[in-house]
């Protein structure tokens, strides 16, 4: 599947006023990059980004070695840093100095952005709090954003102009995430590359993350070989009658005004959606996507019971972590899963019967529900809402008449990745291999730990039963 380039909106913080420290010298790559194939420093900006377009998906495999957990050692000025620890919830990146270092590798950045990351967890950890950052809970350790080219634009980490290291506070055992973005991955449904990282800022003791690739320009050109130049979008879904504006919005690639956006094709999409019936769904949709690869997505989210997924209607107009690339070599498009955080839990909080966190049942996507009302979740009387997913036309349409293909597909899904002694024996190894980095994180206990490691070996062997009865409900219509 496809990649992205998200052009970022960057409040610019001036270094005038401050002395960067350095961290290191700026290398032309070094013993590290000249091992791995690449240059990664401030110094070796222009040629990281001229090696990238040679090969866009080797050249950053140095970033996600799976069996490598790199260092990333900020060196950031007192002050500021105490700025991004008080005001991280403005999104603006601060500069600082860089360090990369494991296995083969030895980049130096004189001067990167880093910002903190995230949208409910930043809102969460200052708004609910009185407009003063939490360190309760979930708000000790906060994901983070680094933009190598922030600086000098031509510098890249391997390639990269970007990196997620998110922090995984929601989960426990510190393994759900990327077990997650990996069995998309081993399914054939393309998305971001992860690996485990510590992160350190001055001199503080090293945090466990976990790096996620951005989805961006670069990830486009390394998954579309031939079509890697098209547009991607974030969270805009495809319904009738839809605004161009609001679809420009959503653009991630080829958004400056001089490309002249164009937001007819993904218009044109939501309408062949309004228009379809049962009938002529499957050939209405046959030059938009490739109807295969969304219900090989379809069974993946499911499986991992991704409630906070593309099946969360928080808004009837459009679902919730995802994005679409338009490949500009077949015109199709193709989704892209994100922000896989909230997966694997032992139930889903919005359908399951017992222990769901709604003030009734949501209806599966595979349900055309009687009512279309939004369902309160998590708060009784609270804001946030749920509309089902199956009132939504596209998705509703795919179930309707998608299901026994659907069926066979979850069917090899279970048989593959989605096998408990396959995800069983991935869980142990990856335990295994972070149990010490846990250790040393002082936002963790090592014996909390190995206890929810333990756990979720059961969760994963119910998500598994629960999976399998699911391909057993078919498409259900509401009387």
């Amino acid at each position: 599947m496809g990649m992205r380039r998200r052009t970022m909106a960057h409040a610019a913080l001036t270094l005038t006023s401050l002395l960067l420290p350095a961290c290191g010298s700026s290398s032309a790559g070094g013993e590290g990059a000249a091992a791995s194939g690449g240059a990664g420093g401030v110094g070796a900006g222009g040629a990281a980004g001229a090696s990238a377009d040679l090969d866009a998906c080797e050249f950053a495999d140095a970033v996600f070695a799976p069996e490598i957990i790199l260092e990333y050692r900020v060196t950031m000025d007192p002050a500021l840093y105490e700025d991004l620890k008080a005001n991280g919830n403005d999104e603006v990146y601060r500069p600082a100095a860089l360090q990369v270092r494991g296995g083969d590798v030895a980049e130096d950045f004189e001067a990167v952005g880093l910002r903190y990351k995230g949208d409910y967890s930043l809102n969460h950890c200052w708004d609910d709090y009185g407009g003063v950052r939490s360190y309760v809970g979930e708000c000790a350790k906060l994901s983070v954003k680094l933009k190598f080219n922030d600086v000098e634009p031509e510098a890249r980490l391997f390639g990269l102009k970007r990196l997620n290291l998110n922090s995984m506070s929601y989960d426990d055992t510190k393994l759900r995430e990327r077990l997650s973005y990996a069995l998309f991955n081993d399914f054939g449904v393309g998305t971001a590359r992860t690996a485990y990282a510590k992160l350190i800022i001055n001199d503080e003791p090293p945090l466990l993350m976990l790096a996620v690739e951005a989805i961006d320009g670069r990830y486009t050109a390394c998954h579309y070989p031939e079509g890697g130049d098209g547009d991607l979008f974030k969270e805009v879904w495809p319904r009738p009658g839809m605004a161009e504006a609001a679809v420009l919005e959503a653009l991630r690639t080829n958004d400056d005004p001089d490309d002249e956006p164009d937001a007819g094709a993904f218009v044109e999409f939501g309408n062949a959606v309004g228009t379809a019936t049962e009938a002529t769904f499957v050939d209405a949709m046959a030059g938009f996507i490739d109807r295969e690869e969304v219900l090989r997505y379809m069974a993946v989210d499911r499986a991992i019971k991704n409630w906070d997924g593309f099946t969360a209607f928080y808004w009837a107009e459009r679902s919730h972590n995802f994005y679409w690339y338009h490949d500009a070599a077949s015109g199709r498009f193709d989704l892209i899963p994100w922000d896989l955080d909230q997966t694997l839990w032992d139930y889903d909080p919005y359908m399951d019967p017992v222990y769901r966190h709604a003030e009734r049942q949501v209806p599966n996507w595979n349900v055309k529900p009687l009512s279309c009302d939004p369902i309160t979740v998590w708060e009784s009387g609270g804001a946030v809402t749920v509309i089902p997913s199956g009132c939504d036309p596209f998705i509703n349409l795919l179930a309707a008449t998608s299901w026994d293909e659907f069926a066979a597909i979850g069917a090899e899904l279970l048989a593959g990745p989605f096998d408990f002694d396959a995800m069983d024996q991935q869980v142990t190894a990856w335990a295994a291999q972070i149990a010490a980095a846990v250790d040393e994180d002082p936002v963790l206990s090592l014996q909390a730990w190995e206890s929810q490691v333990e756990y979720l070996h059961g969760v994963l062997q119910k998500n598994v039963d629960d999976f399998r009865a699911h391909l057993e409900e078919g498409y259900v219509v509401e009387e």
